[in-house]
């Protein structure tokens, strides 16, 4: 339940150390960069938007921060239709995993532009990956993983970007439409080109909260978001608001008072995942401390039809944070940052499988548990995504990630079959970023895509994909 884990308490001393005058802005902007893209939200991640909103006074600063980060500005969902003609289609032969190296190719998706691929959705028509943040978002669509196209500036009106960050976006799709979230709903043939279809100002259901994710299932779409919200569609013109738990109590444990001026307790569901007929969401429960410090308390909702969906336990327990989950043929995985497993047929009932499955950093040795690269810089192993495919599961993530970026960094990749047992790819070029190079490669997110996966993150600079298995 609370947020002041290993890493925090680093970052914590490291900030301490410096007076925040000494702290370039830079510093600040790469900081909190890289603590968003990790998913982190202890109490340094808190100082530094503090220091960056022009170093004004927690007391000043702290409500409109937290309104930004709980609610994610006004998300709701956006709608790229695509034909029958669409940008492409799924593999659909089932192979097996892919747990060589050889078994991957690396594609960069812009050789002339920096960035990293922050978020890549596959549906049945085709690939579309995001470049970036906020509204300087750069969109690319592929029919097959190996070549891209960019969605020609100004062809997504401005208005309709979303306006919290590209890790917020979220799509769905089927053999029609692709769903992707943003402040209203858009509608394109192709991708390239966009029509509003809808948005809170035709839809009041759309307007009483802002969509964070979505996913195919119950009558045709479902999602949810914040505060404490969810909705389901048949076709992305008209949304309902579905039947959510109420707002979970007070935990029982707080290491700090809470803060009597902010908001407390506000639910942001953040994810909602299938398998057949199953529904699994997940998010958390926001309660702020006097000294602005947070606990986050994990919120997972099921539902069978997405009309209306109960509580259930969360799997590990109330210290739960962060999950990675995929749900399979078979049921659910959902990973933690420790590196906990657990696995359910239903989304209700859960059983461990496995403590600390993605093993430690290649920099950290039994005498040197706290990891260091060759430069002496503290380093960690961030797993950034999981999938599910129709062999057994894969994760990916970056080793020798630093506070910074550095040249330690390498993507690193996970298979399973069962999701107990996982094994670690053997290092290769495909995945180690150019020796000596400034910035090496990382991983920050994974999707199945028929048989094949598709691994999203940067390569040298450059955004970039992995994706598995022979090229169709």
């Amino acid at each position: 339940m609370t947020t002041d884990d290993q890493r925090d308490q680093r970052i914590s001393v490291w900030l301490e150390a410096k007076p925040r005058a000494e702290l370039p802005d830079r510093v600040l902007s790469a900081t909190f960069e890289r603590t968003r893209r990790t998913g982190q939200h202890g109490r340094w991640r808190l100082t530094l938007q503090m220091i960056g909103m022009h170093r004004a006074t927690i007391a000043v600063g702290f409500a409109a921060v937290l309104v930004l980060v709980l609610l994610g500005g006004t998300q709701l969902a956006a709608l790229l239709r695509v034909g029958e003609a669409g940008i492409g289609a799924a593999p659909k032969s089932v192979g097996s995993l892919p747990t060589s190296p050889a078994d991957w190719t690396r594609v960069i998706i812009d050789a002339q532009g920096e960035g990293r691929v922050e978020s890549n959705a596959a549906t049945p028509l085709g690939l579309l990956a995001s470049v970036g943040e906020s509204n300087d978002a750069r969109w690319y669509v592929s029919p097959d993983g190996r070549s891209w196209t960019e969605v020609p500036s100004g062809r997504i009106p401005q208005e309709a970007n979303p306006s919290f960050d590209v890790t917020s976006v979220a799509v769905a799709g089927d053999q029609q439409r692709i769903l992707m979230v943003g402040r209203e709903v858009l509608a394109s043939a192709d991708g390239m080109t966009w029509r509003r279809i809808a948005g809170p100002a035709t839809d009041a259901d759309l307007a009483n909260g802002a969509v964070i994710a979505i996913a195919s299932g119950g009558p045709g779409f479902v999602a949810v978001g914040a505060p404490n919200r969810a909705w389901h569609s048949t076709d992305g013109t008209d949304w309902t608001e579905s039947a959510v738990p109420p707002t979970p109590g007070q935990p029982s444990r707080l290491d700090e008072p809470l803060d009597p001026r902010a908001r407390q307790g506000i639910v942001r569901m953040e994810g909602v995942a299938s398998s057949d007929r199953n529904l699994l969401a997940w998010g958390k429960s926001i309660w702020v401390h006097d000294d602005a410090s947070m606990t986050f308390v994990p919120v997972f909702w099921r539902s069978l039809d997405g009309l209306s969906w109960t509580a259930v336990d969360p799997p590990g327990g109330p210290a739960w944070n962060y999950p990675k989950v995929a749900g399979g043929a078979t049921g659910f995985l959902v990973t933690g940052e420790d590196g906990a497993a657990w696995l359910s047929t239903d989304g209700q009932t859960w059983e461990s499988a496995g403590q600390h499955v993605f093993g430690d950093s290649r920099w950290a040795t039994p005498s040197q548990p706290r990891a260091e690269n060759a430069d002496g810089i503290p380093v960690e192993l961030i797993v950034g995504g999981l999938a599910a495919g129709p062999e057994g599961y894969v994760a990916a993530g970056t080793d020798g990630e630093c506070l910074l970026r550095c040249g330690s960094e390498e993507a690193v990749v996970w298979t399973s079959r069962d999701g107990r047992s996982w094994t670690r790819l053997a290092g290769g070029d495909v995945f180690r970023g150019t020796p000596g190079s400034v910035a090496g490669s990382g991983a920050a997110h994974v999707v199945a895509w028929g048989s094949a996966f598709i691994v999203a993150g940067d390569y040298a600079g450059r955004p970039a994909v992995w994706i598995s298995g022979s090229k169709p």
